[in-house]
């Protein structure tokens, strides 16, 4: 009767720790050329 209940669980965690860590590194690249871009946009370069 555990298993039943140990399965979900550990589906969750697993899924859970997977977004956590994956999530960073899919928008990390994308988040800084997004700055650049907006640096660019407004035409500021280091403050």
């Amino acid at each position: 009767m555990k298993s039943r209940f140990l399965l979900p669980g550990a589906l969750f965690i697993t899924s859970l720790v997977v977004l956590v860590l994956v999530i960073p590194l899919a928008q990390g690249p994308s988040l800084r050329s997004h700055d650049e871009a907006l640096r660019q946009a407004f035409g500021t370069g280091t403050d």
